[in-house]
This record gives structure tokens, C-alpha cells and sequence, in this order.
């Protein structure tokens, strides 16, 4: 508090040189009274670490160990469950609940719905033959 105080009282110092008398003394007069109103008793503010999110590298760390303990889950579904519950046994235990499947990748959809069209074809067409 004490550098604001010193701060207020540099511009008033400023507005005193430029003649501006009336604005110095209100000036002056408002940072007292805030001064004696809260000067000694006037929360600290908080430091940028009390802010300061995890890092990526405990965010790693804990995708890792979940990683290990369940592989055929992609890293990018473990960071999203670490997102939400910032916990390791938590997300495993989301992963083993089978909330978050591992997305297929649209090669492996594709080969899917191949194999079962042509199933189906054939399924369809061979009795067809057979008769």
C-alpha cells in the first residue's frame, strides 16, 4: 500500500506544478481518507503463483501413469478425463467404465462398413443364387 500511496502523492505533486491547486488538494484529501480508511488493514494482493495452473509437465506425468496402466486408450482421451477430474484413479477408472472408447480412426470405420456391406451382399445375393 505504501507505493500507492507514494504514487497518488507524486501526481499530486505533478498537478501542483501545473497549477491545477483545487484537483492536488481533492486528490490529496481522497488518498488520505482511503489511506486511514484502509491503508493498514488492506488485503494483500495475491501472488501470481496462488494463480498459477499445473504445469504441463504434472499434466504429462499423470497421463503417463494412466497410459500404463490402461494402453489401448488414446493420450488425447486421457488428457480430456485429466481435464475434468485431476485425478489418476479417477480417469482410470472412466477409462475402464468404458465411458471414453478409443475413437477409430476413419480408415478402420471404413474397412468396417466395407466388411459389412459385403457380408450383407453376400449374404443376400448367394441365396439368391443357390435357388
Amino acid at each position: 500500500a505504501g507505493i500507492r500511496v507514494f504514487a497518488a502523492l507524486m501526481v499530486v505533486l505533478a498537478l501542483l506544478v501545473k497549477g491545477q491547486f483545487i484537483s492536488a488538494l481533492l486528490l490529496g484529501v481522497v488518498v488520505a481518507v482511503l489511506q486511514a480508511l484502509f491503508g493498514s488493514d488492506a488485503v494483500e494482493a495475491p501472488t501470481s503463483s496462488e494463480f498459477r495452473p499445473k504445469t504441463r509437465q504434472s499434466d504429462q506425468a499423470m497421463a503417463l501413469k494412466v497410459k500404463a496402466m490402461v494402453p489401448s486408450v488414446t493420450m488425447e482421451a486421457i488428457l480430456a478425463d485429466l481435464a475434468v477430474t485431476k485425478d489418476v484413479e479417477k480417469t482410470v477408472s472412466n477409462l475402464l467404465s468404458k465411458r471414453h472408447q478409443p475413437r477409430t480412426s476413419f480408415e478402420a470405420k471404413k474397412k468396417a462398413m466395407y466388411e459389412e456391406n459385403r457380408r450383407k451382399y453376400l449374404a443376400k445375393y448367394s441365396d439368391a443364387s443357390k435357388q
